[in-house]
C-alpha cells in the first residue's frame, strides 16, 4: 500500500543510480524511499533531504551523500564541495564558514583560524601573508594594498603585492649589506693606508741608517789609510835617524 501512495504523490517513477561493488545499477525512488537507503541515491557533495538530493550549502562539505559536515576552521567550501580548502595565506576562518582578508597590521599563514598581530613597531598591508612583511609604516607605505585582488594558488603564481613587498624587503637587505661592505672597504682602505705610509717611514729610516754606515765605514777606511801613511813616515823618519847616527864621527 506504501509503494502505491508513494507512486501516486510523486507521479512516474524517477531513476537514481547507486554504485555497489558489484557495478553500478539502475533503481527508481520507490526502492529508496524508506530509511536511510534513500541517501545512497545521492553523490557527494549533496545529501538526501525530503525526496531530493540538495546541494550542500558554502562552508559545509559532503562525501557521503547522506549529510553535509561543517568544515574546521581556518578551512572554507563552496557549495556543492566534497573537501574543504584551507584558507589561502593572509585570510582567516574561525567557523569554517567564510575565509576573511587579515586587517591591516596583521597577517597569517595558509589555513589559519585566526590573523597574528606584527611585532611592536611594525605593520602590515591588509592580506599579509607572512611576518616577513611586517615593516616600518614608512616602508609598507610604499606599496599599495589590494589584497582582496590577489589570492595566492602556487609559488609561481605568487600576488603581486607580496612580490612588491619582498622585493622592497630584498632591495633594503642588499642597501644595508652593500653599506656594510662600503664601510669594511673604506676601514681597509685606511688600514692599507697608514700600512703603506709606515713601509714608507721604515724604508726612510732604512735609507738615513745605510747612508750613517756608509758614513762611517769611509771615516773607517780613511782612519786606516791614515794610520798606515804614519805608519810608513814612522818607519821612514827612523831609518834615517839610524843612518845619520852611523855617519856621524
Amino acid at each position: 500500500m506504501l509503494l502505491w501512495i508513494l507512486l501516486a504523490v510523486f507521479g512516474a517513477p524517477v531513476d537514481y543510480t547507486e554504485t555497489t561493488a558489484a557495478g553500478t545499477k539502475s533503481t527508481d525512488l520507490a526502492d529508496y524511499a524508506t530509511g536511510q537507503t534513500a541517501a545512497l541515491a545521492c553523490p557527494p557533495g549533496t545529501f538526501f533531504e525530503g525526496s531530493s538530493c540538495e546541494i550542500c550549502p558554502a562552508g559545509k562539505f559532503g562525501y557521503d551523500g547522506i549529510t553535509c559536515l561543517n568544515c574546521a576552521a581556518g578551512f572554507s567550501s563552496h557549495a556543492g564541495a566534497t573537501a574543504c580548502d584551507g584558507c589561502a595565506a593572509g585570510k582567516y576562518s574561525v567557523d569554517g564558514s567564510v575565509c576573511v582578508v587579515c586587517a591591516a597590521g596583521r597577517f597569517s599563514d595558509f589555513g589559519s583560524p585566526i590573523c597574528k598581530d606584527c611585532p611592536v613597531g611594525t605593520t602590515s598591508a591588509a592580506g599579509a601573508q607572512s611576518l616577513s612583511l611586517c615593516m616600518s609604516s614608512t616602508s609598507i607605505a610604499l606599496a599599495s594594498p589590494q589584497p582582496e585582488r590577489y589570492e595566492i594558488t602556487e609559488d609561481a603564481e605568487r600576488a603581486p603585492l607580496e612580490n612588491a613587498l619582498e622585493l622592497h624587503n630584498d632591495a633594503q637587505e642588499a642597501q644595508e649589506r652593500a653599506q656594510i661592505a662600503q664601510q669594511d672597504a673604506e676601514m681597509e682602505m685606511a688600514e692599507a693606508k697608514e700600512a703603506h705610509h709606515n713601509k714608507m717611514e721604515a724604508e726612510a729610516e732604512l735609507f738615513e741608517v745605510k747612508e750613517k754606515y756608509t758614513e762611517v765605514f769611509h771615516e773607517k777606511m780613511d782612519a786606516e789609510e791614515n794610520q798606515r801613511n804614519a805608519n810608513v813616515r814612522y818607519e821612514e823618519e827612523q831609518f834615517e835617524a839610524e843612518m845619520a847616527e852611523k855617519k856621524s864621527p
